[in-house]
């Protein structure tokens, strides 16, 4: 499920930069978070049981955080990201979520970080740092900020 959804998101991503939409980021956003929302709420009334887990004030504010900070604003950055940058940049942008993770993990719930989890963060930051400091042969730019263009316009 995990490889599915990891592929989706692939997908649109690469469809939203070839076929892009012209609507507002935050009507994109908005109106993609309603529609994926409405069908979990169906979801959870179907397959839940309502009394099964009673939240707490804690529990309430948690899911508050989550939709308004995790689900509306970063799914406005990400759109925001993608309609700006190429695919590639945007995609490596992803891989500085477990590294926000494991670092709020840190500082809110004070959890200690072994070596073995020092080692994947630093694994990490330096494939971001190569990939970003790869720089074509040629005229010496960037590959981020400038694409090398398509496999057609160069004949293959």
């Amino acid at each position: 499920m995990v490889l599915t959804g990891a592929f989706s998101w692939a997908i649109g991503t690469v469809l939203m930069k070839k076929y892009p939409i012209s609507l507002p980021t935050t009507v994109l956003t908005a109106s993609q978070l309603l529609l994926g929302g409405i069908s979990i709420a169906v979801g959870a009334t179907v397959f839940e049981n309502p009394h099964e887990n009673l939240i707490g004030i804690a529990g309430y504010a948690s899911l508050l955080y989550n939709t308004l900070v995790a689900m509306i604003v970063c799914h406005w950055a990400w759109f925001k990201i993608v309609s700006k940058s190429p695919a590639g940049l945007a995609a490596l942008s992803t891989l500085l979520i477990p590294v926000v993770g494991v670092c709020s993990g840190v500082i809110i719930l004070g959890e200690r970080i072994s070596w073995i989890d020092m080692a994947a963060l630093a694994s990490i930051i330096l494939a971001i740092i190569s990939i970003l400091s790869v720089k074509k042969k040629n005229n010496n730019q960037s590959l981020i900020f400038k694409p090398i263009g398509n496999c057609a316009s160069r004949g293959r």
